[in-house]
């Protein structure tokens, strides 16, 4: 099996903010005796990032499933509260999932910052670039 090399430019399709506390991605819950389920917290989160997406770009198709996708994200929290950047990166990608564009699968390329000290002003700032 031969890899293909990884593709050295990358023309960016999508730019758009959050505002508020990152939330990270957590495993679904059970009760003893129930179905597992979503903390409410990471679907309110979700629909969040899913919001703020498609009131950037309302006519949005998602990119087709061929396309390899980098995806950079940059979490500006107000404390240092100890959140995996993996976590709050995959509440963000599972979000855009099948909006943003077909599959997660897709992506290919990952860039993901984490800064303390935000304060009133929060937020994520995503950006989706394709590989040209």
């Amino acid at each position: 099996m031969t890899l293909a090399p990884a593709p050295t430019r990358w023309e960016a399709v999508a730019e758009f903010t959050v505002h508020g506390e990152p939330i990270p991605k957590s495993r679904p819950r059970a009760k003893a005796g129930q179905q597992p389920y979503t903390p409410k917290r990471v679907v309110i989160g979700e629909r969040n990032v899913r919001g703020a997406f498609e009131l950037a770009y309302p006519d949005w198709q998602p990119i087709p499933r061929d396309v390899r996708l980098r995806v950079d994200v940059t979490f500006y929290r107000s404390t240092r509260h100890g959140v995996d950047v993996d976590n709050l990166l995959k509440l963000v990608t599972d979000a855009l999932n099948r909006v943003a564009f077909a599959d997660d699968e897709q992506i290919s390329n990952i860039h993901a910052y984490r800064v303390y000290g935000a304060g009133a002003d929060a937020r994520t700032e995503v950006r989706i670039s394709r590989a040209v």
